[in-house]
């Protein structure tokens, strides 16, 4: 193969890596920014240090916050690649969706954090190689199923709390030992 074309591809690669990486450091940012102010109810309870119930940053700083990582995110994200913009719209939406109503709502809500969790490898290949092949797809199955067992789990602690809330998690729906099963099983399954 021409050398050339190997050094060209590799300076092609790492200029879109360069804006690949804030992209998604700015979305992922973004979602734990506006995943704290859904969950300050819960947290004023459990969670006392976190930023909000402890008032470092008040509501409105955390959604000027949100709103300056979203638009910075979307400025990086098709100076990757368009097909990152499509993540990036997807991204936004899915975690939208997912803080608005997925969360209460238990498995399904993981299901689409999930998704969220999978779509970095998708784009990181697109940008790195132009195409995502089915191992790709696989290794971000593999991570969504980990991350799916891994939502079921960080739930199990807060039950009282969110069966309060109306948050219908597996353990709040089924007990904390079956949602112990079922996220094993998910932990499982993501590594066969």
């Amino acid at each position: 193969m021409d050398h050339f074309y190997l050094f060209s591809n590799f300076k092609s690669c790492l200029a879109k890596n360069y804006f690949w990486f804030p992209d998604r450091i700015y979305f992922v940012c973004r979602s734990n920014a506006i995943n704290d102010y859904y969950d300050q109810p819960i947290d004023a309870i459990n969670e006392l240090l976190r930023p909000l119930p402890s008032r470092i940053v008040n509501s409105r700083e955390v959604l000027i916050f949100e709103a300056f990582l979203s638009a910075t995110g979307f400025v990086f994200a098709p100076l990757v690649i368009v097909l990152c913009l499509v993540g990036a719209t997807a991204s936004l939406v899915i975690t939208g969706t997912y803080l608005t109503t997925g969360k209460s709502s238990g498995l399904s809500g993981n299901f689409l954090l999930s998704v969220f969790v999978a779509i970095p490898f998708v784009c990181g290949s697109l940008t790195a190689i132009g195409s995502a092949r089915l191992n790709v797809f696989l290794f971000a199955l593999m991570a969504s199923l980990f991350n799916t067992g891994r939502e079921i789990t960080k739930y199990i602690v807060d039950v009282e709390d969110y069966s309060a809330e109306g948050v219908k998690t597996l353990a709040v729906r089924f007990g904390e030992r079956n949602a112990r099963v079922v996220a094993v099983l998910f932990y499982i399954s993501a590594m066969h």
